[in-house]
C-alpha cells in the first residue's frame, strides 16, 4: 500500500522507498486529487485548478499525460478513471492528521508534518487555499500541545518555541497569552510583562486597537501574583533539552551492553565506551543516553568530535553544541565549566575522543572534579586515563546479532526477500568480524552485486585481511574494510573518493565538483552515496550535504597522499571556499544577510581546514580567505579567532607577503580587536597598515585601514587623531562610491562624537547610519544604528523616545537570536532606567546583560557595566562593592588602553569616596579626571558634571584639605596603572 504525503514536499511512499512523482505540475495533479479522497475529479476542474484558473488549449491532454506518469509510477490500481475525470484511493497524511487532531493525540498528529505543507507545488490558488487551511490547523495543535504542556509543569521548555510563534502570528492572542503564562511560570514575571507591553504597542501601531480581555485580564493577574496562575507540581517527565535524537535505522541486538552503560551512566564516574573503530561505540552510546535522558533535566547533549584535528577546538565544540562561551573568551574553558555546573544534571556525550586523547581526558578530569551534575559518557579506541573512569569494552556483535542486523541492512536497500534468503549471511557475517560498519557497508553492495559476486569478492578479502595479522586495530579491521569497498568502484570514482577527503565536514555537489574538476563530481558522488561510502546528512535542510564517515574520510586522504595530487586538491578545496566567501561577502551587508550567515556557518570546518592549509602552504591565498571572512567574522563575534589566526600567519610568514598583503592582513586584525574595544591590539597594526597602503596605493585599503585606526584612537580616547583619520576615509569612500565603508565611517563618527558629548552632530551621524543600513536592507546594520540614536536622544534627555528606539533594535536582535547584541541594546535600556531613577530595574538588567558580555568577551562594554552597577551599589550605600567593581572597571579599561575612558570611572569613584568623607583622596581623583578629559577631548556627562559638583560641595562644606600633600592616584585605587597610550 502506497502512503502518501502532502504536509511537507508532496511524496508517495511504497515499502519505506519513495516513488518518483515528476516535475512540479505533475506533482500538483496528483495532490489535487488526493485532496479529494475517494470522489472523482473532473479533467475540466483538473486543469483549471492546476494553472490556477488559465488553462493552456492543451490542458486536458497535458493532464492526461500527467495522469499516465503517475499511473506507471504508483501503479493503475492506485489512480482510476471515473466518467469523465479520476480518483486516488490510499492513506493520505492530511486525512490522518485531522483524525488524530480530532481524537486530541496531538504529538501523533505533529509529527507527520514534514515542512510547509504542499511546499514544492506553485503557489496557485488551490495550493495557496489549501495550505493555509492546514497551517491553520497546524497552529491549533501547536497551541493545544503547548496548553498541555505548560498544564503539565514544562513550562520552562516550551518558552522559546511559543516567543517565536507569537511573533509570526501576532493576531493569535492565544499564543501570545500562552507565552506570557510559560514566561510567568518561569519566574520570568518581568519578562512576561514586557511581552504583553510589546503586543499591545505593535496592534496599537499596527492596527490601532487594543488586546483582548484574555490578555489584559492575565497582565492584571501577574501584577498581582494570583494564585491561580502558579505552575502544577513538576511530574517526572523526559527532559526537554538535549539533542540527542536516535537514528531511524532500528538498533539491533546490544541488549546486555545497553543495560550495563545505562547503569554505569546513573553512577557518578565518568563512563568510556572503547573498543576497535567501526564496532557501534556511537549508536550504542546515543542509545544509553537516550535511555536514561529522563535522569537529566539539563538535558543529554552529543559532542561530535570527529570533524576536528586540532585540540584547541574540543572545548569551542562543547561549547557550540551546549551554545554557552565564545572563542573570544579568554577562559572559555571556564565558561563551559561554569556552563556545565550551573545547568542542572546533565550528560554530555563526548564522541570519537582517540583522535584528541590527551585533551579530552583533561576537559572529562575537570568536568568530573568541578561539575558533580554533569556526567559523562565518551567513546574512544582507547580509555580515557581519568581518575574513576569506568571502561566498558564493546566486542563485535555475536554471530546472530551480526546476522540479523546485516538481513536488516540488506533489506534497507531494498533487496527483495528471495534475494536475501541466496545470501550465506552467516559466513558473510564471520568473515567480517561482526562489526557493524563493516556489516553495513557489505549490506550497501548486495543491491549492485547479487549474492554470487559478493560471496566471491568476500573470500579475496577476507585472504587479504588475514595477511595483516600485527596491524594495528584500525587497519585489521575497518581500514581493511574500507579499502575492500573502495575497490568495488571504477576507477573515475575511486578518484572523486580520495579527493572528497579533503572536506573537514559535510560538503555539497559544486564543492565537490570544484575539487574533482575535470570529472563530472555528480554522478560518483551518487555512487557513493549508493554503496554506502557518502551519506546525505538528514538534518542538512536546504541544499544537499554529504558526509565521509570519519574513518572512510582518513582513508581517502591516505589514497589522495598516495596520488601525489594532495597539494592541487587542497589548494582546489581552499580556492573554491575563497570564492563562496567573496560571493558570501557581497551579500552580508543587505537584506540577504541571514541567509548567507547560516550558509557559511554551515561550511565553517571545510573554511577553518582551507585556513590551516594556506597558512601553511600559501599566505597570500591565507590573506584572501581572511578578507573574505572579515564581515562574517565581525556579524558572528569571531574577533579573538581571527586576531589569533592572523597574528600567527603574519609572524611566521609575514616576511614573503607582498605590501598589499600584509596591509590586508594588519587591516582585518586591526578592525577586529578595535570592535570590542581592544585599542591596544588595534592601533599598531592600523598604522603599519595605513603606511603599507600608502605605499603600494590601494585607496580601498587605505579607506579601510584609516577607519581602523580611527577606532583604535576612538577606543584610547585620542579624538582629534580618530577625526584626522576618519575625514580621509570619509573621503575616499565617498568618492569610492563605496556605502558599506561610509557607513561604517559614520559609525565611527557617531561614537566620537558621542565621546565628545555633541549630541546634535552624534544624532546627525546616527541618523545618517540608519539611512545608509536602510538603504542596503542590513537588519543588523539597522539595529546597530537604532541602538546608537537610542543613546544619543538618552544623553539628551529624551528617555521616552531614546526607549522606543532602543526597544526596535531589541526586537531585531532577538528576531535574529544575537544574544551579545541583545546585551547591548539591554544594556543602553538599563541606562535609561537609571536615568529614569528606577536603579533596581536598571540594575537587574545591567546584572543580565552583564553575564553574556562577559561570556562573549566584551571588555569595553563589561567595563562600563561594572562602572554603571558600581554608581547603583553607591546609591544603595554598598560601598565596598561601589570600590570592587570600580576598580574591576579601571583595571579593565587599562588593559584594553580606554584612557579617557578612565575620566568618568574617577569621577564615580570620588562622588563615592566623598560619602564617606574620604575628600583628599575625592580631590585626586577628580583632578585625574580632569587631566584625562584635557587629554583626550573628551567632554563629561551631565552626570559626571553633576558628580563633580557635589565632591567639590562636600568638600567645602567639610573643611576638606586640598591636594597638598595628597597620596598618589595609585595609593588611591590600589592599583598599579598604565595611564599612557604605548608609544606607536
Amino acid at each position: 500500500m502506497i502512503q502518501y504525503g502532502l504536509l511537507g514536499p508532496v511524496q508517495a511512499v511504497r515499502d519505506g522507498r519513495s516513488v518518483p512523482l515528476g516535475g512540479p505540475r505533475q506533482r500538483a495533479v496528483l495532490a489535487r486529487l488526493l485532496l479529494a479522497p475517494g470522489r472523482a475529479v473532473p479533467v475540466g476542474r483538473l486543469a483549471d485548478d492546476v494553472w490556477g484558473g488559465d488553462p493552456p488549449p492543451t490542458a486536458a491532454k497535458t493532464v492526461q499525460k500527467y495522469v499516465s506518469e503517475l499511473r506507471h509510477a504508483l501503479g493503475a490500481a492506485e489512480l482510476v478513471t471515473v466518467g469523465g475525470g479520476y480518483r486516488v484511493d490510499g492513506d493520505v497524511d492530511t486525512v490522518r492528521f485531522e483524525q488524530l487532531l480530532a481524537e486530541g493525540t496531538i504529538d501523533r498528529a505533529l509529527d507527520l508534518w514534514r515542512g510547509e505543507a504542499l511546499d514544492d507545488l506553485p503557489d496557485v490558488p488551490f495550493v495557496v487555499a489549501e495550505r493555509a487551511r492546514l497551517e491553520e490547523l497546524r497552529l491549533v495543535a501547536v497551541e493545544r500541545r503547548a496548553e498541555a504542556d505548560i498544564g503539565t509543569g514544562r513550562h520552562a521548555q516550551v518558552v522559546a518555541g511559543l516567543a517565536e510563534l507569537a511573533a509570526a502570528h501576532p493576531g493569535r492572542e492565544h499564543l501570545t497569552c500562552l507565552l506570557m503564562l510559560a514566561l510567568y511560570r518561569s519566574g520570568r514575571q518581568v519578562e512576561a510583562l514586557d511581552v504583553f507591553q510589546r503586543h499591545r504597542r505593535r496592534l496599537a501601531d499596527e492596527l490601532g486597537i487594543e488586546p483582548a480581555e484574555e490578555l489584559t485580564a492575565l497582565e492584571r493577574a501577574i501584577l498581582r501574583h494570583d494564585g491561580t496562575l502558579d505552575p502544577p507540581p513538576a511530574p517526572a517527565a523526559a527532559p526537554s533539552r538535549g539533542n540527542i535524537r536516535l537514528p531511524v535505522s532500528s538498533f539491533v541486538g546490544r541488549t546486555d551492553e545497553l543495560r550495563r552503560a545505562v547503569a554505569a551512566l546513573r553512577g557518578a564516574a565518568p563512563v568510556t565506551l572503547t573498543g576497535p573503530g567501526g564496532v557501534g561505540k556511537t549508536r550504542l552510546a546515543v542509545e544509553a543516553a537516550a535511555a536514561v535522558a529522563a535522569d537529566f533535566p539539563g538535558g543529554a547533549w552529543l559532542v561530535d568530535l570527529a570533524g576536528l584535528t586540532d585540540p584547541g577546538l574540543v572545548v569551542r565544540q562543547v561549547a557550540v553544541t551546549l551554545a554557552v562561551g565564545d572563542p573570544r573568551d579568554a577562559d572559555e574553558e571556564g565558561t563551559v565549566l561554569a556552563a556545565l555546573a550551573n545547568q542542572g544534571p546533565l550528560l554530555l556525550v563526548v564522541d570519537n575522543c582517540e583522535h584528541l586523547l590527551a585533551r579530552c581526558a583533561e576537559l572529562v578530569d575537570r568536568v568530573a572534579r568541578s561539575c558533580p551534575g554533569a556526567h559523562v559518557l565518551a567513546t574512544s579506541r582507547q580509555p580515557l586515563g581519568v581518575d574513576g573512569e569506568r571502561v566498558l569494552v564493546l566486542a563485535p556483535l555475536p554471530a546472530d546479532e551480526a546476522c540479523r542486523l546485516f538481513e536488516d541492512r540488506v533489506r534497507r536497500t531494498g533487496v527483495a526477500d528471495d534475494d536475501v534468503a541466496r545470501l550465506p549471511v552467516p559466513e558473510i557475517c564471520r568473515a567480517l568480524d561482526g562489526l557493524p560498519l563493516a556489516l553495513e557497508l557489505a549490506a550497501g553492495q548486495v543491491r549492485s552485486l547479487g549474492p554470487a559476486e559478493l560471496t566471491a569478492r568476500l573470500d579475496a578479502r577476507l585472504q587479504f585481511a588475514n595477511r595483516r595479522f600485527d596491524a594495528p586495530a584500525r587497519q585489521r579491521t575497518l581500514r581493511d574494510m574500507v579499502a575492500w569497498s573502495h575497490a568495488l568502484l571504477p576507477a573515475p570514482t575511486q578518484r572523486v573518493f580520495a579527493r572528497l577527503g579533503v572536506f573537514a565536514s559535510t560538503l555539497t555537489l559544486p564543492g565537490a565538483a570544484a575539487v574533482c574538476a575535470p570529472e563530472d563530481a555528480a554522478p560518483h558522488v551518487a555512487a557513493l552515496v549508493d554503496q554506502s561510502l557518502l551519506v546525505r546528512d538528514a538534518d542538512a535542510g536546504g541544499a544537499a550535504r554529504f558526509r565521509l564517515l570519519d574513518t572512510l574520510r582518513l582513508f581517502a586522504l591516505e589514497l589522495l597522499a598516495a596520488t601525489g595530487e594532495e597539494v592541487d586538491v587542497r589548494r582546489a578545496h581552499a580556492r573554491y571556499y575563497l570564492e563562496f566567501l567573496r560571493a558570501a561577502d557581497s551579500r552580508l551587508h543587505g537584506p540577504e544577510q541571514e541567509e548567507w550567515i547560516r550558509r557559511i556557518e554551515a561550511e565553517e570546518p571545510n573554511v577553518h581546514a582551507a585556513l590551516d592549509w594556506a597558512a601553511e602552504h600559501d599566505p597570500a591565498l591565507a590573506v584572501d580567505l581572511a578578507v573574505a571572512l572579515w564581515a562574517y567574522w565581525d556579524l558572528r563575534w569571531r574577533e579573538r579567532f581571527a586576531i589569533a589566526y592572523l597574528a600567527a600567519l603574519l609572524d611566521r610568514r609575514g616576511e614573503g607577503m607582498t605590501a598589499a598583503e600584509k596591509g590586508w592582513a594588519l587591516t582585518v586584525m586591526a578592525d577586529l580587536a578595535a570592535n570590542p574595544g581592544e585599542a591596544r591590539l588595534a592601533r599598531r597594526p592600523a598604522e603599519r597598515a595605513v603606511a603599507l597602503f600608502r605605499e603600494v596605493g590601494d585607496d580601498r585599503g587605505l579607506c579601510s585601514a584609516l577607519v581602523a585606526l580611527a577606532c583604535a584612537h576612538r577606543d584610547e580616547g585620542t579624538l582629534d587623531a580618530a577625526d584626522v583619520c576618519l575625514a580621509e576615509a570619509r573621503a575616499i569612500a565617498d568618492r569610492l562610491g563605496d556605502t558599506w565603508r561610509v557607513g561604517r565611517a559614520a559609525t565611527t563618527a557617531w561614537a566620537i562624537a558621542a565621546r565628545r558629548g555633541a549630541s546634535d552632530h552624534a544624532e546627525a551621524l546616527a541618523r545618517e547610519e540608519l539611512d545608509v543600513f536602510t538603504a542596503l536592507g542590513s537588519r543588523r546594520g539597522q539595529a546597530t544604528a537604532l541602538r546608537h540614536l537610542a543613546v544619543t536622544l538618552q544623553q539628551r534627555g529624551d528617555l521616552d523616545g531614546a526607549t522606543r528606539l532602543c526597544e526596535r533594535a531589541l526586537a531585531v536582535w532577538e528576531a535574529l537570536g544575537e544574544r551579545p547584541a541583545m546585551a547591548h541594546a539591554q544594556s543602553t535600556l538599563a541606562d535609561i532606567s537609571r536615568a529614569r531613577g528606577d536603579r533596581e530595574r536598571a540594575a537587574a538588567m545591567y546584572e543580565r546583560a552583564l553575564a553574556e558580555l562577559c561570556a562573549v568577551g566584551d571588555r569595553r562594554c563589561t567595563a562600563s557595566t561594572f562602572k554603571n552597577l558600581a554608581i547603583i551599589a553607591s546609591s544603595h550605600g554598598d560601598h565596598d562593592r561601589c570600590a570592587t567593581l570600580f576598580r574591576d572597571a579601571i583595571r579593565l579599561r587599562c588593559e584594553l588602553g580606554d584612557y579617557a575612558g578612565l575620566a568618568e570611572c574617577f569621577t564615580g569613584l570620588a562622588d563615592d569616596l566623598a560619602l564617606r568623607d574620604r575628600h583628599q583622596e575625592a580631590a585626586v581623583l577628580l583632578a585625574a579626571a580632569d587631566e584625562r578629559r584635557r587629554a583626550s577631548g573628551v567632554t563629561a556627562s551631565p552626570e559626571e558634571v553633576r558628580a563633580a559638583e557635589r565632591v567639590e560641595a562636600r568638600r567645602r562644606a567639610a573643611g576638606g584639605p586640598g591636594l597638598a600633600g595628597a597620596p598618589t592616584l595609585e595609593a588611591v585605587l590600589g592599583l598599579e596603572l598604565s595611564l599612557e597610550p604605548t608609544a606607536g
